[in-house]
């Protein structure tokens, strides 16, 4: 259940300078439903001055117009798309009381051009300016943050995600990631993946030949890296050199599960090869200056071709997502245990952002297929860089449409309407070239004008062809790009694929059909050829101090695939990046004119059965032939030498005739459709909750102390409730807890379900010297930190013990939560309240437990009630009256006391305390009572 989109081309909107269709129908209007604004369609001759036979009024004969296709032609034929003109003919409304008259040529002429006839003023239906149609439907994705708010977003089937994941805390990877000047420079998973093969293939010997040199199927899946990239993963040739199993693979030495201090997974990540390298090759081994500006510049567009997206093959798109080898690891304690692992490759890097969605937004691929089939792909997404990036002389313009927008909504009465249908309709402008223009820059350019990009997988013939500087490779560039432009015009000269026989097909091609299958279509053809992930971020600039984009990620979008995964490793940890997702649609619409209007008036009676009726053009007033009948085919052919093709023979009924031209060709539009956005800030998970054991220090020194023990993650089972993102107590907080829980797509109320990566670090305590009222009134009243960290050791303590001297008599109110490594904060615990007493020189500790829930004020049922000197507290009769119903009055009254009871309502006030206030008039002064009533017993023996 995707998000429907019906995009509509503002010339097929009422009122629009498409004045004929206006007139003639085949528009939209835009109405107000139940659920938002629609589009809703008048068809063609169903505009109000379409009559049928028996009606008066109305200028046009439903019945009545029609086209001669035996006289439909080719416009030019040096145009190698399909451009046709076929001739048309209108009939007025016979019942028409001034169209039925014989002096009524001026009003059929006032009629199509406009102006006014007698005391009326009437618009004009003749327009001679091109129209496109490029109208058509297209999905797009729920949000997952959408699918967990509306109810019953469980069950939608196309949801996109833009999230990250957070493996492990290298701290000193992310110092020197985050220092970096450029997120280009920060390594990337696909290009490390890529290395290793290139490694694999060293060792094996194999080696790359390029496609056309008789190359073996071995020769040619070995995999070419340029230097620039040789010398970017390995620091300018100074790490991972040599092929050693894989460097991404756990160590093969045992381990010594006594010695483990974490469970073993974790331990294999933070010993592994990745890591080494990560946190040590990176800081010791700096990039060359050419190095770094050669990543800066080819990294700013990173390209998937129709190769690197393959499924099941050995692209680092899809390794990256493979189970490392080594699945298994002994230890070499006395049990000899071994264990396995599911780690994949991706897994090894410290974090990345992810975005997954659906691609199977067309049920045809025929455009898709064209460029696979002749090797396009890399010649196709380059070029589509440089067209919408606006490298090249092809720059995109803009196209507005209207859109309307049908989706579900979450609703804001939650507690009675779980989500609603949605209808919104207004004016959107999207970028887009056009298709052919696009092919044929392609086609005429054969060097290269631009570099500023990569394609994955290492370099092949096709990857390297389309980076052509000398024109080594104009051969096979051509052939790709004629390739796709033969298929293209082939396609488009198929009638079954394209075509306008008449004004019905061409007006009435809108939607919805009515139920008619005669009246139009729900789409013009469209496909969608590639995918683009845009990422913003970095220092805002400009006097608007907006972000800049880093980095663009092109997507070519083969028949054999369903979905994007892509992970983004080239981020910083606590940086805010906007992942800005668009399709690049092909839809091919129709570009159309009207032109050589003919009008015919009468101008003689034949007998009473026929009318001769002569053609002018109503521009000049000229006789002009007419245009739907050919001379041959003119029943007045021959008839006397004097007869031209200017006039015609019609029944006697019929007093004028309009002919024009309809002349169209397919328009193809490449659109930029915007799908999804969302920023995102990568985060290490909260930290646990905790014990806490309060006590008093045995000494006059008034110290109380409190014992502190970090708990295990566990997530929600059962009855088990898991725990929820932390209480802010700082706005900082707040700030922190948003990106959270927006990057992570998850609720306020959701329990987590990942614990932090980086381990505990810090012990923060708070105390007030009066109640709370909510949490965030701790913010500004921290009275000490604990740094958890074992010396020499990479460790941290799990439990601690916080002190605090104070004085006697006054209660103080205090709050603990850890930090981790990362400094982010954890589950906040209970509030408690403690008080040393002085009893008479006897000090002693009273500590009590305040929960969040408990915090605030409290609400009084009655909370004014005016007296004067006096006043008494009276308990209702009913919670004074004595209940024997239990008694036995036959025993003695010592042994049934136990039986009776005191008070008979069903909500008892015994052992209940109120809250009464007072307040002075005069003063204002307040006071209040805490009462509490007690059922006190007296046992007297006898």
């Amino acid at each position: 259940m995707p998000k429907e989109l019906r995009l509509i081309d503002l010339n097929l909107i009422s009122g629009s300078t498409e004045t004929t269709r206006t007139a003639f129908g085949g528009f939209y209007e835009v109405l107000s439903g139940s659920t938002g604004e629609y589009l809703s369609p008048v068809w063609y001759k169903y505009s109000p001055l379409w009559a049928d036979q028996d009606t008066e009024g109305a200028h046009f004969n439903k019945a009545a117009s029609t086209t001669n296709e035996e006289l439909m032609t080719t416009i030019s034929d040096e145009v190698i798309i399909p451009n046709k003109t076929v001739p048309m003919r209108f009939w007025p409304n016979y019942n028409n009381a001034i169209l039925g008259s014989t002096n009524s040529a001026n009003f059929w002429k006032t009629i199509w051009l406009g102006g006014k006839y007698g005391t009326s003023s009437y618009e004009p239906i003749w327009t001679e300016a091109v129209f496109d149609d490029h109208s058509f439907d297209y999905s797009l994705p729920y949000s997952q943050k959408e699918s967990i708010t509306i109810e019953g977003g469980s069950g939608f089937t196309d949801v996109a995600q833009i999230t990250y994941d957070y493996n492990r805390y290298l701290r000193e990877y992310q110092t020197y990631v985050n220092n970096l000047d450029s997120e280009l420079l920060i390594p990337n998973m696909y290009l490390l993946k890529e290395y290793e093969q290139y490694l694999v293939d060293e060792s094996t010997g194999a080696s790359y030949v390029a496609a056309g040199d008789d190359a073996t199927a071995t020769e040619e899946t070995a995999i070419s890296l340029s230097s620039s990239i040789i010398n970017f993963v390995t620091r300018e040739n100074n790490a991972l050199t040599t092929f050693d199993g894989t460097y991404f693979d756990s160590p093969s030495t045992a381990f010594d599960s006594k010695e483990v201090a974490l469970d073993w997974n974790s331990l294999l990540l933070e010993n592994d090869f990745a890591s080494q390298y990560l946190t040590s090759s990176l800081l010791l081994y700096p990039l060359s200056a050419s190095t770094t500006i050669e990543i800066k510049n080819i990294l700013q567009n990173i390209m998937f071709d129709d190769e690197a997206l393959v499924p099941d093959s050995t692209c680092p798109y899809n390794t990256i997502e493979d189970a490392l080898p080594n699945s298994s690891v002994t230890f070499t304690d006395d049990t000899a245990a071994t264990s396995t692992h599911s780690l994949t490759y991706k897994v090894k890097i410290p974090f990345y952002t992810t975005v997954n969605f659906d691609t199977a937004r067309s049920t045809d691929t025929d455009y898709v297929d064209f460029i696979t089939d002749n090797n396009f792909s890399q010649k196709f997404l380059k070029t589509l860089k440089e067209v919408f990036l606006e490298e090249i002389s092809v720059t995109p313009e803009t196209s507005t449409f209207a859109v309307e927008n049908n989706y579900y909504k979450a609703s804001e009465d939650s507690g009675s309407i779980a989500y609603y249908d949605t209808t919104e309709t207004k004016n959107q402008t999207f970028r887009s070239v056009d298709y052919l223009k696009m092919l044929a820059y392609a086609h005429n350019n054969n060097i290269s004008t631009t570099n500023n990009c990569y394609f994955i997988g290492g370099e092949t013939f096709n990857r390297n062809s389309v980076f052509d500087k000398v024109g080594n490779y104009r051969h096979s560039n051509a052939e790709g790009t004629i390739g796709v432009i033969n298929d293209t015009v082939a396609w488009l000269n198929n009638e079954d694929n394209f075509g306008v026989s008449n004004l019905w097909e061409l007006y009435n091609d809108i939607y919805p059909a009515n139920g008619d299958a005669a009246l139009g279509n729900s789409s013009k053809y469209r496909e969608t050829l590639a995918y683009r992930i845009e990422k913003v971020g970095g220092p805002p600039t400009g006097d608007l101090q907006t972000q800049n984009v880093l980095q663009n990620f092109w997507f070519f979008n083969p028949s054999d695939i369903s979905e994007i995964n892509f992970n983004d490793s080239q981020v910083k940890y606590g940086s805010e990046y906007t992942y800005n997702v668009y399709a690049y649609v092909l839809v091919v619409g129709v570009k159309y004119n009207f032109s050589d209007l003919r009008l015919a008036r009468q101008i003689s009676e034949i007998d009473e059965t026929y009318n001769c009726l002569q053609f002018y053009d109503p521009f000049t007033d000229e006789i002009a032939d007419q245009i739907y009948k050919s001379w041959e085919d003119n029943p007045l052919n021959g008839s006397s030498i004097y007869a031209t093709n200017a006039l015609a023979r019609t029944y006697a009924v019929t007093k004028h005739l309009a002919d024009f031209n309809v002349n169209y060709e397919p328009n193809l539009k490449l659109i930029e459709i915007p799908m999804f956005s969302k920023g995102i800030t990568i985060l290490d998970h909260p930290p646990n909750s905790f014990d806490i054991n309060p006590y008093q220090v045995n000494d006059n020194s008034q110290t109380i102390g409190f014992s502190i023990n970090y708990e295990t993650f566990y997530i929600a089972s059962g009855d088990v409730a898991g725990m929820t993102y932390p209480t802010p107590i700082s706005p900082a907080d707040e700030i922190t807890r948003g990106a959270y829980l927006n990057s992570r797509d998850i609720l306020s109320s959701s329990y987590l379900d990942l614990e932090s990566v980086s381990r505990q670090r810090t012990l923060e305590a708070y105390r007030l010297d009066k109640k709370p009222k909510s949490i965030s009134d701790f913010n500004g009243s921290k009275i000490g930190s604990i740094d958890l960290k074992i010396p020499s050791s990479k460790y941290t303590y799990s439990n601690t013990d916080f002190h605090d001297k104070i004085k006697t008599n006054q209660k103080y109110y205090y709050l603990f939560r850890f930090l981790n490594e990362q400094g982010l904060p954890g589950q906040v615990s209970d509030i408690y309240e403690a008080e040393l007493v002085d009893d008479g020189g006897f000090k002693y500790a009273v500590f009590n437990i305040l929960f969040e829930t408990e915090l605030g004020e409290e609400v009084f049922i009655n909370p004014l009630k005016p007296f004067k000197k006096l006043f008494q507290l009276q308990p209702n009769v009913s919670h004074l009256l004595l209940d024997t119903s239990e008694a036995n009055f036959d025993n003695s009254a010592f042994d049934e006391i136990g039986n009776i009871s005191v008070g008979s309502a069903d909500d008892p006030i015994w052992d209940q305390t109120f809250k009464l206030r007072m307040t002075s008039k005069k003063t204002g002064k307040k006071i209040d009572f805490n009462i509490t009533y007690k059922i006190a017993e007296q046992n007297e023996a006898t």
